[in-house]
């Protein structure tokens, strides 16, 4: 059986990512480029891409640990971007490049909450809009 557009057995052999970058914009919170990338295809095109310098949230349970259906405290947050307020979960961007993710997520529920946490335990990673994109 030949290889047909690039491909053995239905699977691509060009490799996807990144070709090229321009950075076109570079603040203290986002970095905006435009980047040349191939695609699984084969194909090239270029993709305008926001990198954010990432933030800690924490999701504050009120009351026992054990609760199957606990209280989630949650902050009321103005967003430009959204033209109004968000309830969020605590979250912000590290104070310096020597806060660590976890000191930064105590630090953020304090700032915003007025509250400490008695324990914390990291969940996971996410990929998510950030509020200063408009994304409707």
């Amino acid at each position: 059986m030949g290889n047909r557009d690039g491909c053995r057995g239905g699977l691509s052999t060009h490799v996807p990512g990144r070709i090229d970058s321009e950075v076109v914009y570079e603040g203290r919170v986002v970095r905006l480029s435009v980047d040349t990338v191939r695609f699984p295809d084969g194909s090239e095109g270029q993709l305008e891409m926001i990198r954010h310098v990432g933030a800690s949230a924490v999701l504050p349970l009120l009351g026992d640990l054990l609760d199957p259906d606990p209280d989630v405290l949650l902050v009321r947050q103005y967003r430009y971007a959204s033209d109004g307020y968000l309830d969020e979960v605590p979250a912000g961007i590290p104070a310096g490049p020597e806060e660590s993710w976890e000191e930064c997520a105590h630090r953020e529920l304090e700032e915003e909450t007025g509250m400490r946490a008695s324990q914390m335990t990291a969940l996971t990673r996410i990929y998510i809009p950030h509020p200063v994109l408009r994304t409707r």
